[in-house]
């Protein structure tokens, strides 16, 4: 899709979004006009242009540690709160940490990559923790995964993708994304949707997107109406700012999603209004999330572990992430299979159950059959 088109479809989307001010779709339009992307400033006294110092340049492969609080608002729902996250960003590595003011309390995440792998909890208390650390009985209340190759974090309870997103590189976010985890958290594929995107020249930070449906949807088929032929699904923005620490990160980002509800036309969803509050260079961090308490993780490494017969290998542990060359990782490898012990449990019932069934029945007509020659014997 050309820049004009790219233009037209936001034009179109000011009759179709009318909680969007006027001002910042025309704006937007500007961001996909080649002949006005030099004048792409919005927000009114944080005029942010495209045009920024070198600087950055100098720092583009230093760690910074981000800290902020987002606010997300459901309009269906009619309800929202504020997550506090917490980012740690460089050298093709990050940890992003995000909850309420409570840490480690119901629904606190995080999620790291180190360069291959993504690690990856989810705090599923239903207790206060400083209650269930008292108590011996609970085996444990912290979820975890561990998936290789995986970049992108998910489109969880904290917009984890979110926040991630505001912060990334176009290089990073070419080719591993998928746009449509930015509005579906059930990983749609193929995707029906088209990300266009603006781009920090200094940074390759994203500035401003917008999300494009086509005008379909899954068990559905062609929408009716307008809306048939494409609607703006989603749109991001971000100020980004020169932070003392000499990194050119964002002030603050902002999303609106808007989908049609089985209206004519399309209706917000939910907003999410972030705002940085400090940034500071960091020499470097583990990228993998710490544990403290008592944690079930899944590792799916164990799939690429030479000679393996598992998917996944499965343990609970407060001491840390186990890594392939462990001999305690290598000893869960060895272990039998625990779903292929199953398989053959199962198998064996069936198998036993069929002759058990099979030898009743043929002992049944075998009494049938002597009883009768028993009366009529030979004469």
């Amino acid at each position: 899709m050309g820049e004009n088109a790219g233009a037209n479809i936001l034009l179109g989307a000011a009759v179709v979004v009318p909680s969007v001010p006027k001002l910042l779709l025309r704006k937007a339009v500007a961001f996909f006009n080649a002949r006005s992307i030099r004048v792409c400033c919005w927000w009114g006294s944080l005029a942010v242009c495209l045009t920024v110092p070198a600087s950055d340049e100098h720092a583009a492969h230093a760690a910074y540690r981000v800290s902020g609080t987002l606010v997300s608002t459901n309009y269906l729902a009619k309800n929202g709160k504020t997550i506090e996250f917490d980012l740690l960003i460089g050298n093709g590595r990050y940890l992003l940490s995000a909850g309420g003011q409570d840490p480690c309390s119901f629904g606190t995440t995080a999620v790291g990559y180190d360069g291959k792998s993504q690690y990856r909890y989810t705090y599923v208390n239903s207790l206060p923790v400083a209650q269930l650390r008292s108590m011996t009985n609970v085996q444990y209340y912290v979820d975890a995964v561990v998936e290789p190759g995986v970049r992108t974090p998910q489109f969880d309870a904290n917009y984890s993708l979110h926040i991630w997103f505001a912060f990334a590189r176009q290089q990073v976010l070419d080719g591993v994304l998928n746009p449509c985890d930015l509005v579906n958290p059930r990983h749609l594929k193929p995707c029906n949707r088209t990300l266009k995107a603006v781009f920090d020249p200094a940074t390759g930070r994203p500035v401003y997107a917008t999300l494009l449906a086509d005008g379909t949807e899954p068990r559905v088929g062609r929408l009716p109406g307008p809306l048939g032929n494409g609607f703006t699904n989603l749109l991001f923005m971000s100020v980004l700012t020169n932070w003392p620490s000499a990194a050119r990160l964002p002030l603050s980002f902002e999303y609106h999603c808007y989908a049609p509800l089985g209206s004519p036309v399309v209706q917000p969803v939910w907003s999410l209004l972030a705002t940085v509050v400090s940034v500071e260079a960091v020499g470097g961090f583990d990228p993998k999330p710490a544990i403290q308490d008592p944690t079930h993780i899944t590792d799916f490494r164990a799939g690429l572990a030479a000679g393996s017969d598992k998917d996944a290998i499965q343990y609970v542990t407060r001491k840390g992430w186990l890594e392939p060359t462990d001999s305690a990782f290598v000893r869960l490898l060895k272990e039998p299979n625990a779903e292929k012990v199953r398989a053959r449990k199962r198998m064996v019932f069936v198998i036993g159950a069929a002759i058990a069934v099979s030898l009743y029945f043929w002992l049944a007509r075998h009494r049938r059959t002597t009883t009768s020659c028993a009366a009529f014997p030979p004469e």
